[in-house]
């Protein structure tokens, strides 16, 4: 695949020239057949959302978000709370003495803590996967049973026993390693594989050639699902800390982040993400997504921002803004906030589109052609849960954030439009 190792375009020129070599300048992405889900979207299809990524590391004071009296507010607020102060001191002063001990005077921030020290541990670190070949539960449509088991079952003769019978336990067969026990994924999936999507894609465990969790394009494949969990907890748990004392999200129909998976269907292939801010008890009504990975960024960053974009599009696609511009109004900038925690870094993406954006998801023959409209993500981080500094700054924006969802709500006024 040409261009596959790059960097992804960060301005126009560089999307059209990529756009060109994978033959989708002038295609529009309603048109492209045998599209593959968010996790495993491959180039040309990402290249045919017209998505442009700008990283930058700059950590930003939050009014890309959030108006300043949402920010003061914020801040006003955790500075008044003494979880909050005795939180960040934990992590000030954490010797990393011991890896997963918190403080019982943590009080809300106890199980924070925990989730995000585990999240920092690599999955080889963890003591639940000290394990021996013999121990992994590897994931297979086929039951691979020990070879006395086997020749034991093809020589026995089962008598049929009348339904009426008593069940009788079977008799412990001898050699028999309960390790070697193989688990079809796919049944416990349910509904995710019936839609065909799951942004884990987690390989199977216990291979004979493991690849090195340093390697970009294996970095999923050296973890398992319980690995996402851990860091998907401990980002649901820190934003849910941060707000479930102010009075004005505790209402049942209050803005309120979710770990529920949030499934986005665009045309023929879907995305899923990994939680959502949600206001007041609507589903359909989605103030920003969230996403995790259990290993940092640069182990997968290509792959990571090609599965964020899509997302993005796909929401967009699915939940177009209630308040989409009239006539002479095509020029006003929508954006559209993703927050994201990969291992023990968190990340905050702003995209940015506009109406042409919008009308050429939809299938708009116009914005098919001529000089293309594109989404732009900028990313902002990392923040790291080790630094208290960082976890006090992104705790005051996602507050704000959330607070300005309120009135948004109430009023019915969307504050990602520019003025």
């Amino acid at each position: 695949m040409p261009g596959s190792d790059r960097p992804l375009p960060p301005r126009p020129a560089e999307w059209k020239t990529a756009a060109k070599e994978h033959g989708v300048l002038q295609t529009n992405i309603q048109d492209l057949e045998g599209l593959d889900s968010a996790s495993k979207i491959k180039d040309r299809q990402f290249f045919a959302l017209r998505i442009l990524w700008q990283p930058k590391k700059d950590l930003p004071n939050g009014l890309e978000l959030c108006n300043g009296s949402c920010l003061k507010q914020a801040r006003d607020f955790l500075k008044g709370k003494q979880a909050w102060e005795i939180y960040l001191n934990d992590i000030k002063t954490s010797t990393g003495s011991s890896p997963l001990g918190v403080s019982d005077r943590l009080g809300t921030f106890s199980l924070v803590r925990y989730y995000q020290k585990r999240s920092c541990l690599s999955p080889r670190a963890h003591p639940e996967y000290d394990l021996t070949d013999d121990d992994i539960i590897s994931v297979s449509p086929k039951i691979i049973r020990s070879p006395v088991l086997a020749q034991r079952l093809r020589s026995r003769d089962l008598p049929t026993q009348a339904p009426s019978e008593a069940p009788e336990t079977p008799t412990p067969v001898p050699g028999f390693k309960r390790a070697n026990r193989q688990l079809d994924m796919g049944q416990l999936r349910g509904p995710i594989n019936e839609i065909g999507e799951s942004s884990h894609d987690t390989p199977p465990r216990g291979s004979n050639d493991p690849p090195s969790p340093e390697s970009p394009a294996n970095a999923a494949r050296s973890v398992t699902p319980e690995d996402e969990i851990l860091v998907n907890t401990a980002l649901i748990l820190f934003i849910e800390s941060i707000t479930i004392y102010h009075l004005d999200l505790q209402g049942f129909y209050s803005p309120r982040w979710t770990s529920k998976p949030l499934q986005l269907k665009f045309s023929s292939w879907v995305a899923r993400t990994d939680g959502f801010l949600r206001l007041d008890s609507d589903d359909e009504k989605v103030a920003a997504i969230m996403e995790t990975k259990p290993y940092v960024r640069q182990k997968d960053l290509r792959g990571i921002q090609k599965q964020e974009g899509a997302q993005m599009a796909a929401w967009i696609h699915q939940c177009p803004n209630n308040h989409l511009p009239g006539s002479g109004e095509e020029g006003r900038c929508f954006r559209r906030l993703l927050v994201s925690q990969d291992s023990h870094e968190i990340y905050l993406t702003i995209a940015e589109y506009d109406y042409d954006y919008m009308n050429y998801l939809h299938g708009n023959v116009q914005a098919t052609i001529g000089k293309p409209s594109l989404m732009v993500m900028t990313q902002y981080g990392p923040w790291n849960t080790k630094n208290y500094e960082h976890m006090e700054h992104v705790g005051f924006i996602l507050l704000a954030f959330t607070l300005q969802h309120i009135s948004t709500h109430v009023s019915q006024t969307d504050p990602f439009i520019d003025s």
